[in-house]
């Protein structure tokens, strides 16, 4: 008990972060401005950071965004169309409990 009779607790915060998760990640744009799938876009929940690479078939990087905003339009960073065909995609994302996520896969680029 305090000096004013009631009985002392000490103050506590919990911060509940939850797990993180990277959502749905889509196996195929059509990239045709008509505003369905023309983006490539990674969602995820409790992240901090993201980091997408996208190569085409010979391995070559052809496409990088660094944040949780970024996507790809199936273009080249100087705004060229890349030609419709499979791609691969490698996400690093880093959580808000320091967990790293990563997932790999292939996206089909079409018009």
């Amino acid at each position: 008990m305090n000096k004013e009779g009631h009985e002392a607790f000490d103050k506590i915060t919990i911060s509940a972060i939850g797990n993180a998760t990277l959502g749905e990640i889509p196996n195929i744009i059509t990239a045709n401005n008509d505003g369905i799938n023309d983006r490539f876009v990674v969602k995820g929940k409790n992240l901090v950071s993201l980091h997408v690479a996208i190569y085409n078939r010979g391995g070559a990087l052809v496409y990088e965004w660094k944040g949780v905003e970024g996507y790809w339009d199936g273009r080249t960073p100087n705004g060229n169309w890349m030609p419709e065909d499979t791609y691969f995609y490698a996400i690093r994302a880093l959580a808000k409990d320091g967990e790293t996520l990563r997932k790999t896969g292939s996206l089909t680029l079409k018009r």
